[in-house]
């Protein structure tokens, strides 16, 4: 196998690598949304039935609700994120081939689509345990 030819299975090889984590980032934000506004949703409801007022610690409740709103935003911000990461790489794709020339470049777009998707897993297991440390307080349930 000559040069050229090891090279561009090399970046074939590479170019599927980068889209399927890119598949897999936007999987993790559409699953990410689906669990923080779901458990948004089901806390709502939960309370609502199962944990009737007087509430002992609110404060526990609404930090669970704060996180799963801000959770949803960031995933939200994630989605933009990795379409802009897309069309960078589109875009260095294209001059690439236009110039004839096989240059890496960053692309930080891509990067941030990480840190948000870290960002919102982190949020949405606080506020889980927020919402569990609201029940464990609550004199109905597992409270004084």
């Amino acid at each position: 196998m000559g040069e050229t030819e090891r090279r561009e299975e090399y970046l074939l090889r590479r170019r599927e690598l980068i889209d399927g984590l890119n598949s897999q980032y936007d999987s993790f934000d559409k699953q990410m949304l689906l669990l923080s506004s779901g458990s948004f949703g089901v806390s709502f409801a939960f309370i609502k039935d199962v944990v009737p007022p007087p509430w002992h610690h609110p404060f526990f409740l609404i930090l669970s609700w704060v996180l799963f709103a801000f959770c949803i935003l960031i995933v939200l911000f994630s989605f933009i994120a990795s379409q802009k990461a897309h069309d960078l790489e589109i875009s260095h794709l294209d001059k690439n081939y236009r110039n004839s020339t096989d240059i890496e470049r960053k692309n930080l777009w891509t990067q941030w689509t990480g840190f948000l998707n870290v960002s919102s897993m982190i949020l949405f297991a606080f506020a889980t345990l927020s919402l569990i440390l609201f029940i464990a307080c609550s004199p109905t349930i597992g409270g004084k």
